[in-house]
């Protein structure tokens, strides 16, 4: 609807997020194929409450959905959860990378 293209006009094209209840991770502008999404980011950072048990959902998602991913949830504070892969809690890259191996259908990530 509208409201939809308003908000995809303002939100920036990197921002997505995990609906748990529908299972699917997206932006403003519909469902997003997140094999492609790793292909073009060096690293990931999702962060949700704790009380909210999407966050539990999107780890199995990704590790369902990018075999090999590796998620980390040390940057995780009491008040929410945090997952990362390829990147510190500062937002440095770890030098692991993500990358999306399309003939091994599977994440390479450095150890």
């Amino acid at each position: 609807g509208r409201f939809s293209e308003r908000l995809n006009a303002i939100l920036p094209k990197n921002d997505y997020w995990f609906v748990g209840f529908k299972n699917e991770f997206r932006n403003a502008a519909g469902e997003a194929d997140l094999k492609n999404l790793a292909g073009q980011y060096p690293c990931l950072f999702a962060r949700g409450s704790y009380e909210h048990a999407a966050i539990n959902g999107l780890e199995a998602y990704l590790k369902t959905n990018l075999p090999g991913i590796q998620v980390d949830k040390t940057c995780s504070t009491r008040h929410e959860a945090i997952l990362t892969a390829g990147v510190d809690c500062d937002g440095n890259l770890d030098g692991r990378g993500i990358v999306w191996d399309e003939s091994a259908s599977t994440i390479k990530q450095e150890q």
